[in-house]
C-alpha cells in the first residue's frame, strides 16, 4: 500500500504505468479481441454495457456464480438465477463486507442529492423507499445511488442478525489489516470493539448515541486516509448496520434500555 496519487495507471512497477486488473477482466480480453468491443458492450441490457460474473452465496436456494448481462436487476439474479430465499429478503451485501449492508427496502433519504436525475424511471417515484430489487447490477448504476457494487454478493433472509455479521465483518477487516497506516491499523481495531461491546450486550442506549457519533467519524476518517482500500471499507459493515437494522442493534442493548428503544 502507498499513498495515491500518483496512480499506478502512470507510475507503477519501476515507475512506469502498471494496470493490475482482475480474472474476470483478463478473462474477458480474447473474446473482445476477436469480436471487438462493441460486441462486448451490446451484451449489457438496460442501457448498460457488458457482462459481469457475480459470486452469489449466503441466504438464497441455489449459490454460485453466475454470469448476468449488466444492467440485469438483482431480482433475476436473486429469484430467477439463484431460486431466491426461503424466508423474505432481509439484507444485501452487494460488495461483501466491503459494502456493508443495505436493507430490502432502502429509504431514499440515505440516497445522494440528485439520485433522482441519474436512476432509472422504475426507482423514482416510489415514496420514501425504493425497493433493493429493482436496482440494476450495474457499476455506473450503483455509484448513482451512492452504494458499491463489486462481484461477491451476500444474500441475507430474516433469520439473521447483521449486528452479528457485522462484528464478523470488522474483525475479518481487523485481521486482514496489514498494519502500515494508523487510520486503518488503529481504526479497524477500534471498531470491533465497539461492534464486540455491542454484540456482548454490554452497551446502554446512551452509550449507543455516543459509539455511533464515533462510528461515523471513524468511518469518514479511514476513507479519507487510509492509504489502501481495505482501510477505506472496515467501518462500513458496522456502520450500514448501525444506519440500516436498528431492531437487530437495539436488541443487544442491556435489557432494561433494549426496551427502551424498542419502544
Amino acid at each position: 500500500p502507498r499513498n495515491k496519487p500518483p496512480q499506478r495507471e502512470t507510475n507503477g512497477l519501476h515507475d512506469e504505468p502498471t494496470l493490475v486488473s482482475n480474472v474476470e477482466t483478463f478473462a474477458w480480453v480474447p473474446a473482445i479481441m476477436l469480436r471487438g468491443g462493441r460486441w462486448y458492450a451490446e451484451t449489457g441490457i438496460n442501457g448498460c454495457k457488458g457482462s459481469r460474473l457475480f459470486s452469489v452465496s449466503g441466504d438464497v436456494r441455489r449459490p454460485g456464480v453466475y454470469e448476468v448481462p449488466g444492467g440485469t436487476p438483482i431480482r433475476t439474479l436473486v429469484h430467477d438465477l439463484c431460486g431466491g430465499t426461503t424466508r423474505p429478503l432481509k439484507a444485501f451485501a452487494p460488495s461483501g463486507p466491503s459494502g456493508g449492508f443495505l436493507p430490502a427496502r432502502i429509504p431514499v433519504a440515505s440516497l445522494p442529492r440528485g439520485w433522482e436525475q441519474r436512476a432509472p424511471a422504475e426507482l423514482v417515484g416510489g415514496g420514501d423507499t425504493i425497493d433493493l430489487l429493482d436496482i440494476q447490477l450495474d457499476l455506473q448504476r450503483f455509484r448513482d445511488l451512492g452504494l458499491a457494487l463489486g462481484a461477491g454478493i451476500v444474500v441475507y433472509d430474516d433469520s439473521r442478525d447483521i449486528a452479528a455479521a457485522a462484528l464478523n465483518c470488522s474483525q475479518f477487516f481487523r485481521d486482514e489489516s496489514c498494519g502500515k497506516c494508523v487510520p486503518c491499523r488503529i481504526g479497524s481495531e477500534k471498531i470491533t470493539g465497539i461492534a464486540a461491546r455491542l454484540v456482548g450486550g454490554t452497551l446502554s442506549a446512551a452509550d449507543l448515541v455516543a459509539e455511533r457519533v464515533l462510528v461515523e467519524e471513524l468511518t469518514r476518517a479511514m476513507e479519507m486516509t487510509s492509504i489502501c482500500g481495505l482501510g477505506m471499507v472496515a467501518a462500513k459493515p458496522l456502520q450500514s448496520a448501525l444506519q440500516f437494522f436498528p431492531d437487530d442493534v437495539h436488541r443487544h442493548l442491556r435489557a432494561a434500555d433494549a426496551k427502551g428503544a424498542m419502544r
